[in-house]
């Protein structure tokens, strides 16, 4: 479980490390203050690291499950895709799953700081990454077992 929170800690800081390099490169200070920029990537950085604290934890439960890296990545890219279909095809956004607040960031650069709105974005996140720990926890815990 640590391996996962560290692995997934340190592609999100990767990741908009160089978003915000090249944000503040190509179109300066003055645009990225105005937009909320700077705020809006600090509550975008929770938000990619739950999901893919999710992610990450969904293919550990594979993994304990298969004992094989392989079918564990293909069953999580399986899994992905699958919720990609229900979440814009399916139920075309109308409900929460865990793709729908990724574009949480681009409503707070085009609306302002939505600070009334974190909650609701963010418990979803964390329930979700918990159960995924508690359920990876307990089959890792049995497979120990057996």
């Amino acid at each position: 479980m640590k391996n996962t929170i560290i692995a997934t800690a340190l592609y999100v800081g990767i990741y908009l490390s160089v978003n915000l390099i090249f944000s503040f490169l190509f179109l300066g200070n003055k645009l990225l203050t105005a937009t909320n920029f700077y705020s809006g990537i600090l509550f975008y950085l929770l938000i990619l690291f739950f999901f893919y604290l999710t992610i990450g934890f969904l293919f550990r439960i594979i993994y304990d499950i298969t004992a094989s890296i392989g079918q564990a990545l293909i069953f999580g890219a399986f899994a992905m895709c699958l919720f990609y279909l229900i979440d814009w095809i399916i139920l075309d956004g109308l409900y929460w799953t865990p793709l729908h607040t990724l574009n949480f960031f681009d409503l707070w650069l085009q609306n302002g700081p939505m600070i009334s709105e974190i909650p609701y974005v963010l418990i979803p996140n964390v329930a979700t990454a918990l159960i995924l720990y508690l359920l990876s926890s307990n089959i890792f815990i049995k497979k120990d077992f057996y």
